[in-house]
């Protein structure tokens, strides 16, 4: 099935009334590179230190600007790959978007924590740019290139300057790295001890989705099935986060398999504007679904039509069923042959969300 046969219009077109009611999206991420000085074997980019790919300074500043200039935005993340690798450019794009009045917010493996004079240098030109927000990424694949002591080294010295800081833990069965083995890293840094077991670091363990054909194993009782099913949210990123990736395309969320969903890679940023490619993708069905019921909502619904579609106890992650989602034909099949069905209830709840919106 090709891509252009399941981009399913809304009837009210390719217009900005959607994501006006919505007040979406509100967030943007700039990734300016995959390159990494990690090598995760189950990197959701394939990120490594070899990767020499990265998105020139001036490009960076005009789509902090182009996503500035849509009104719903309110702030602007840079992830990767590492976006430390960029120096004194990470200053410029967050300096930028400050200018804006955005708030930022950058991702990171933590690397560059090796001191703590070191990682306090390295972070005050970018709180005197306005950066808000340091989420540190870490688990067993993470750990095995950046120590667990130099991550909380990193977080003791941004919550030392201010900054929110937020730690996303891998989560699975068997690991080493947990929320408790963070704090024990932690004992030098007894306040970092502290704002951690109190919530003001907060601390996220989420389940891992697997790459490049690795499978990941899972908390039995993380996996969606019938019973849990009324527990799983909508998806929070689709249509609310946008994502420039390195080669000048437009991502309609910031899932983990994105990049292996080309429904979910929209435009060409060298030639298109990002605010009419956002424009495009609101009038996009399968992605106002998702927003509203959920990858896993869609995938129970599918397999009630088509007894085959296997879902049940199969995925942990929201990214792994949106993945199912899009790469299992049958239920993309199922989606082109009956979405008219639903067509009228997803629009109604779009329409609830807009109506709850200030």
């Amino acid at each position: 099935m090709s891509e252009s046969s399941v981009a399913f219009l809304s009837e009210e077109g390719p217009s900005r009334t959607i994501a006006d009611r919505l007040g979406l999206p509100s967030t943007f991420t700039i990734i300016p590179t995959y390159q990494c000085t990690a090598a995760c074997e189950n990197c959701c980019f394939g990120s490594n230190p070899t990767i020499q790919h990265r998105l020139p300074l001036d490009r960076l500043i005009d789509y902090v600007d182009q996503a500035a200039g849509i009104p719903s935005v309110r702030l602007i993340c840079l992830s990767g790959g590492e976006p430390f690798l960029l120096g004194n450019d990470l200053t410029a794009i967050i300096k930028r978007a400050s200018q804006h009045g955005l708030l930022t917010r950058i991702v990171t493996n933590g690397y560059w924590a090796t001191t703590m004079e070191g990682a306090k240098d390295r972070l005050r030109p970018l709180v005197r740019a306005g950066l808000n927000e340091l989420n540190f990424s870490t688990g067993d694949d993470h750990a095995s290139f950046v120590e667990l002591q130099t991550v909380t080294r990193g977080l003791a010295a941004a919550t030392t300057l201010g900054l929110t800081t937020v730690l996303m833990i891998e989560q699975g069965p068997g690991r080493i790295v947990d929320k408790a083995t963070v704090l024990d890293h932690a004992r030098d840094f007894p306040k970092l001890r502290q704002r951690m077991e109190n919530g003001a670091v907060h601390v996220i363990e989420s389940p891992w989705v697997g790459f490049n054909g690795n499978s990941v194993a899972q908390e039995p009782g993380a996996l969606v099935n019938a019973r849990n099913l009324p527990l799983r949210d909508p998806c929070s990123s689709i249509l609310t986060t946008f994502v420039v990736t390195p080669h000048d395309r437009l991502g309609l969320c910031c899932g983990l398999p994105r990049e292996e969903i080309p429904h979910l890679n929209r435009g060409n940023l060298l030639r298109d504007r990002v605010a009419d490619v956002v424009e495009e993708a609101f009038s996009d069905f399968l992605s106002l679904w998702l927003f509203v019921e959920g990858p896993e909502h869609i995938l129970a619904w599918a397999a009630g039509k088509l007894p085959e579609i296997e879902w049940e106890d199969l995925y942990a992650h929201n990214c792994d069923a949106c993945r199912a989602v899009f790469t299992d034909p049958r239920v993309m099949q199922v989606i082109a042959d009956h979405y008219e069905e639903v067509y009228q209830e997803v629009m109604a709840k779009v329409g609830v969300y807009a109506a709850l919106q200030p």
